[in-house]
C-alpha cells in the first residue's frame, strides 16, 4: 500500500515535468511543420537556381534530404527546445499565478481576515494579480510585435498553438482538484535553490557561455560530441525558417523591365556576387524582384515594392542597398530574439526540470513525499552545481604568452584548451609553442578544434599538411574548420596555391553529403575569391 502511495505521491512531485513535457511536444509538431514548409521552399529555391545553370551549391545531394522528415524533425527540435520552451514555461507560470486569485479574492471578501491583516491580504492580492497579468501583457504585445511588419507564422504558430494544451494539462492535472492543497514541488525551499542556481548561471552568461558548455562539458565525451555532431548536422534547418535576407546562402532574384543585354548582364553580375541568383519568373516566388524602369530599378518582395534607387547607385553600393532591401523585409526579428532569449534563460530551467523529474524518481517511490519533497530538489541542486563547475574556466585573456606555453607542454586539458584560444584570439603562430605536435593526434575534439582553427595562423610547412589531414576527419565539426583554417592562409599564398586552395574546398563541397560542410566550404569559397559562374 505504501508503494502505491508513493507512487501517486511522485506523480505530484512531477506535475511540472509532465505539464513541460505535454506543451514541448505540441511545440515540437509546431516546430517540424514549419521547418518541413520551410525546407521544401529551400530545396525548391535550389532547384530554381540549377535549372538556371548556376553550379555547385550547396544544399545539394545532402544527408538527409531537404524534403525528409528527419530533417524536419531534428530541426524542429531545436524550435522545440529554444521558442518552445520559452512560450511553454510563460504559459505554465502565468497559470499558476491566476489559479490562486479566486481563492484570495474569496478570503478577502469573507472577512475573515482580522483588521490588522486586512491591509496585508490586499497587497499580497495585487502583487498576485500585476504577477499574473504581466506575462498575459507580455504575450500579447509579444503577438503583436511578431506580426508589426506582416505575418510572422513562426513565432504566431508558437504563441497561438502551445497554450491551450499547456493551460489545459495545467489545470487538468493540478493536484489541488484532488483535495492537496500543498504541493510539494511548490516547496519555498525548492525556489531558494532554483533562484541560487539561476543566479550561478547568470553570472556565467556570457559571450563565451557556449563554447564553455562545448569544450568542457560537452566535448569531453563520446555522447557529448554525438550531441554537437547533431547540431552541426541538422540547425542549419531551423536557422532558414528565420534567419533574415542578408545572411541567407542562396538568394533568388528575377529582372524584370525593357533592358538591353548588355545591362542584365551587368545587373546580373553584381548580384551575382551578393550570392543573388537570377532565376526563371514562372518558378518559386523569387526573394527579390528587381525591375528596371526608366534608369531605375525598383526593388520589390512579392507584390509589395521595397525601395526604388537609381541604376548607377545600385550598381555601385549594391552590397549597402541589398543589406536595407533585407531589413525592410525582415519579419522575424522577434522571433529571433525571442529565440535567443529563451535559448538562454528559459532552455536551462527546461533541463533544470528534466533532471528534477529523473531525482524524483527513486527518493519519491522508495520515501514518503515530506523527505522526497526535500531530497529531489536537493540532489538536482548538488548535481547542476557540479556541471556549473565543470563549465567554469579562466578567461583566455588573462594568460601571458609564457604561461600559454606551459600549459601546451604540461597543461591539464582545461589548461591547454585555454591555452589554445589565448593563441587562437591573439593569432599567434602555434609553430612557436614547442609541444604542439603532440595535439596533432590527440583525440580530444575540443583541444582538436582549437588546435585546427590555430593552424590557419601559422605558416610552418607542417601546419598545412596537418590542416589537409584534418580535412578527411570524420566529424562534420572539425572538417568545417579544417575549411576555415585553409581560408585564413589563404591571403598569403601565391596565386597559383591560391587557386589549388579554392580547388579544394569547392571539391569538398560537392563530395560531401553533410549540410554544414558545404555551408562552410561554399562561405569560405567566396572568402578565397570565387564566384559562382552560369554555365551556357
Amino acid at each position: 500500500m505504501n508503494l502505491v502511495s508513493n507512487i501517486k505521491d511522485t506523480l505530484r512531485l512531477l506535475y511540472p515535468f509532465r505539464v513541460v513535457v505535454l506543451g514541448l511536444a505540441v511545440a515540437q509538431v509546431v516546430g517540424t511543420v514549419l521547418v518541413y514548409f520551410s525546407n521544401r521552399s529551400l530545396a525548391a529555391k535550389i532547384a530554381a537556381i540549377q535549372a538556371a545553370g548556376y553550379s555547385p551549391l550547396p544544399g545539394v545531394n545532402i544527408d538527409p534530404s531537404l524534403t525528409s522528415f528527419e530533417a524536419a524533425f531534428a530541426g524542429g527540435a531545436f524550435f522545440t527546445l529554444s521558442t518552445g520552451a520559452g512560450v511553454v514555461l510563460l504559459t505554465f507560470v502565468t497559470i499558476l499565478l491566476i489559479l490562486p486569485l479566486p481563492s484570495l479574492v474569496r478570503v478577502y471578501k469573507s472577512g475573515m481576515l482580522k483588521p490588522g491583516f486586512r491591509f496585508l491580504g490586499m497587497a499580497v492580492l495585487l502583487i498576485t494579480a500585476t504577477a499574473a497579468t504581466v506575462p498575459v501583457i507580455g504575450w500579447l504585445m509579444l503577438l503583436i510585435r511578431a506580426n508589426a511588419r506582416g505575418l510572422c507564422p513562426g513565432l504566431t504558430a508558437f504563441l497561438l498553438l502551445v497554450p491551450p494544451a499547456v493551460v489545459w494539462a495545467t489545470l487538468k492535472w493540478s493536484p489541488q482538484r484532488k483535495g492537496y492543497k500543498r504541493l510539494p514541488w511548490r516547496n519555498p525551499f525548492h525556489f531558494v535553490l532554483i533562484a541560487v542556481l539561476l543566479a550561478i548561471w547568470l553570472s556565467q552568461v556570457n559571450k563565451d557561455v557556449f563554447v564553455n558548455l562545448k569544450d568542457n562539458l560537452l566535448l569531453t565525451s563520446r555522447p557529448g560530441a554525438a550531441i554537437v555532431d547533431f547540431y552541426y548536422r541538422y540547425t542549419l534547418f531551423p536557422a532558414e525558417v528565420f534567419k533574415p535576407l542578408a545572411d541567407k546562402q542562396l538568394k533568388t532574384c528575377v529582372i524584370a523591365g525593357d533592358m538591353d543585354a548588355k545591362t542584365a548582364r551587368s545587373l546580373e553580375a553584381v548580384l551575382r556576387a551578393q550570392n543573388y541568383f537570377v532565376i526563371a519568373e514562372e518558378g518559386p516566388a523569387a526573394d527579390l524582384r528587381l525591375v528596371f524602369q526608366e534608369d531605375r530599378l525598383i526593388l520589390g518582395h512579392g507584390k509589395k515594392a521595397v525601395l526604388i534607387v537609381d541604376r548607377n547607385r545600385f550598381m555601385r553600393s549594391a552590397a549597402e542597398i541589398l543589406d536595407q532591401f533585407s531589413a525592410e523585409t525582415d519579419n522575424s526579428k522577434a522571433f529571433r530574439q525571442f529565440t535567443i532569449v529563451a535559448l538562454l534563460g528559459v532552455a536551462p530551467l527546461i533541463l533544470y526540470l528534466s533532471s528534477y523529474a529523473v531525482f524524483c524518481l527513486f527518493p519519491g517511490v522508495l520515501l514518503n513525499i515530506r523527505v522526497a519533497s526535500f531530497l529531489a530538489p536537493l540532489l538536482c541542486f548538488i548535481f547542476w552545481i557540479c556541471v556549473m563547475l565543470a563549465l567554469d574556466a579562466p578567461a583566455a585573456d588573462t594568460l601571458t604568452r609564457d604561461q600559454a606555453a606551459a600549459a601546451i607542454r604540461d597543461g591539464t586539458r582545461k589548461e591547454r584548451i585555454v591555452a589554445l584560444r589565448f593563441i587562437h584570439d591573439n593569432r599567434l603562430d602555434i609553430a612557436g609553442f614547442p609541444g604542439y605536435q603532440k595535439l596533432l593526434t590527440t583525440t580530444d575534439f575540443a583541444q582538436r578544434y582549437w588546435l585546427v582553427s590555430n593552424l590557419g595562423n601559422s605558416r610552418a610547412p607542417e601546419a598545412t599538411r596537418a590542416i589537409f589531414r584534418f580535412l578527411e576527419s570524420d566529424s562534420a565539426y572539425i572538417i568545417c574548420k579544417a575549411i576555415a583554417a585553409i581560408a585564413d592562409r589563404f591571403e598569403n599564398l601565391d596565386g597559383k596555391t591560391q587557386e589549388s586552395y579554392r580547388e579544394v574546398v569547392l571539391e569538398k563541397m560537392q563530395s560531401t553529403d553533410n549540410w554544414y560542410v558545404q555551408f562552410y566550404a561554399f562561405k569560405d569559397s567566396r572568402r578565397l575569391g570565387w564566384i559562382p559562374e552560369k554555365s551556357d
